[in-house]
């Protein structure tokens, strides 16, 4: 088990069973480095996927606080989305780059990236469609941020090459991923972006992913039509 997973494992136990309640706050890196003998690394990555799971909240100036005590299915290994479905029956997609830039990181982000204020992150958003079936809409729509120190993706064709290929190529895997599934209703230029009417129902899947090193690589939003999805979750038993 990674070090980092002691840490988080134990945090996330306290905040479940309401040892430790909302509005608590957490004990200052330092001192958590000093409990649990790691190094700030080790602790800043388990505080990050608790962050990601919406069960902490770093404040500035002040420090980090437990925001909510949710309980998570455990049983549940989850989850694959009709693109994925697609791709392991032999279909393919066509993928649509809308937006990659520079940017200053939003708050939540920067958080998530442990970034101080006024850093950047790179700001991918794709379309997903059937190929074949453009008139039909597209599968997915989803904006991802990346660090900086991942630029040489910048030097790709990202409506031809993966992310997952681009990592590969660069030494790097997806060896940690936390998911979470919502509901929404899509906004105007949602619904425009992926042709369905505004309002219409969007299954939300978020993704926070770490690298073999335990350091972030993505943090992503993938936003779903129903009428054009279907999910698998899949159960221990």
């Amino acid at each position: 088990m990674p070090l980092y997973d002691r840490i988080l494992d134990t945090i996330h136990t306290q905040i479940t069973e309401g040892t430790l309640s909302e509005g608590t706050m957490l004990p200052k890196e330092t001192e958590l480095c000093k409990a649990y003998g790691v190094s700030r690394t080790t602790v800043r990555t388990a505080l990050l996927k608790l962050q990601n799971e919406g069960l902490i909240k770093r404040i500035k100036g002040k420090g980090t606080i437990v925001t909510s005590a949710k309980v998570l299915e455990q049983s549940t290994i989850f989850i694959e989305s009709f693109a994925e479905e697609l791709k392991s029956q032999g279909f393919k997609t066509t993928t649509e780059v809308l937006e990659f830039r520079r940017m200053k990181a939003p708050a939540e982000i920067a958080g998530t990236f442990r970034l101080k204020e006024g850093e950047q992150v790179m700001k991918l958003t794709r379309l997903r469609y059937q190929s074949g079936s453009f008139d039909q809409g597209s599968i997915v729509i989803t904006t991802s941020y990346l660090p900086i120190s991942l630029s040489f993706i910048e030097n790709y064709d990202l409506e031809t090459t993966s992310l997952h290929d681009i990592f590969k190529e660069h030494g790097l895997h997806r060896s940690d991923i936390t998911k979470t599934i919502s509901a929404k209703n899509l906004d105007d230029k949602e619904a425009r972006l992926l042709g369905v009417q505004p309002g219409s129902i969007a299954i939300v899947i978020s993704s926070f992913t770490l690298d073999q090193h335990a350091q972030p690589l993505e943090v992503s939003e993938s936003i779903y039509p129903v009428g054009r999805n279907t999910f698998t979750l899949k159960l221990r038993t």
